[in-house]
């Protein structure tokens, strides 16, 4: 009797009828998470160096008089972003999901606008994917009252971002 391979990489040694497979599946799983972990790496690297580089823009993405404005047009007494802790948290979550659903709504017709151009727009859509991402995390910071124009506020919003990515829910 002799034993055929399924897979023609594995090579079957020994003697008939005691096969051994000189096949190692730790090693495999060891590859795939060593892969893994480059990749994760990866993203992060490449999102931790958007982000920093997209901190000369920062005060250019969201302007934090308009989140003030949108208070006052709710007839809230907001003169700063200060004044927001004193508002009902009701009132300013309302205010975050509202830029929470534009925010989604600005990403799924970015990626299906690019989408449309394959693997020529896949660079293009990574970028404008973050760049909204980091631009909706700046809006609900405003909009709970944070100013994140302020460096630990950037590093904060960054490291948000950052973390999203490595494990996504």
């Amino acid at each position: 009797r002799s034993v055929q391979p399924t897979n023609p990489e594995i090579e079957i040694v020994g003697m008939e009828g005691d096969p051994v497979i000189d096949d190692d599946p730790q090693e495999d799983q060891s590859s795939t998470s060593k892969l893994k972990t480059q990749v994760y790496a990866s993203i992060s690297k490449t999102i931790s160096n958007f982000v920093s580089g997209s901190m000369h823009l920062w005060e250019k993405m969201v302007d934090p008089q308009k989140i003030i404005a949108m208070f006052q047009k709710q007839n809230q007494h907001v003169q700063q972003l200060s004044d927001i802790s004193t508002l009902p948290i009701e009132v300013v979550d309302t205010a975050a999901d509202a830029y929470i659903r534009k925010g989604q709504w600005l990403t799924a017709t970015e990626g299906a606008a690019t989408g449309f151009g394959g693997f020529l727009l896949l660079s293009a859509d990574a970028v404008s994917l973050l760049a909204l991402q980091l631009r909706t995390i700046q809006q609900i910071g405003y909009c709970y009252g944070f100013d994140v124009s302020m460096p630990e506020e950037k590093l904060f919003a960054a490291k948000l971002l950052t973390e999203a990515y490595q494990h996504p829910a």
